[in-house]
């Protein structure tokens, strides 16, 4: 809990983390992970790519992903995703507008070019709703390529380009 002294009206802001990962290896090919992350706060945290750039109240964010990644050769292997992200505001007037859930399923295709490099194709298929506001909602396309470069074990670098199709109900593609 933060407590502001000199400002009016309710003077604390009620903050919360929960983080969740687990990994399990179901056999030398198979390998399943779970993340899970929530939050209970009132400041807008920029890195959780949340519209909202000022105060609004208190607000619950998650967000949770499941994938399974199989190695279908020694060079070639998979990795399907799907991930529910969630925001809800308590302010009546910030959540008619601001609530949301978005649900992305994804498909990535790995080359191992050489020990260190991995080409990547990836796809994936959004939706947004938005709870209270269903004009707003919208049906998004992905279409990804780059690589994963180990230049260490320690020191990874990921890098895609790519594109967007987005349908939205007001608004067109």
């Amino acid at each position: 809990m933060t407590y502001y002294y000199s400002r009016p009206g309710d003077k604390s802001d009620k903050l919360g983390n929960l983080t969740i990962n687990l990994v399990h290896k179901v056999n030398e090919r198979l390998v399943l992970t779970l993340n899970s992350y929530s939050t209970y706060q009132v400041q807008p945290q920029f890195d959780l790519l949340v519209a909202q750039n000022r105060v609004n109240g208190q607000y619950y964010y998650t967000t949770e992903s499941l994938s399974a990644a199989y190695q279908w050769t020694s060079r070639f292997s998979t990795v399907t995703s799907y991930q529910v992200t969630g925001i809800f505001y308590e302010e009546a007037a910030v959540k008619q507008t601001n609530d949301y859930v978005q649900q992305i399923i994804g498909n990535q295709f790995r080359y191992l070019l050489d020990p260190t490099t991995t080409l990547v194709a990836e796809y994936r298929f959004g939706l947004v709703d938005y709870l209270y506001e269903p004009q707003m909602d919208s049906i998004t396309n992905y279409g990804l390529l780059g690589l994963d470069h180990s230049f260490s074990p320690k020191f990874t670098v990921s890098l895609r380009g790519g594109g967007e199709i987005q349908d939205q109900n007001v608004g067109g593609t």
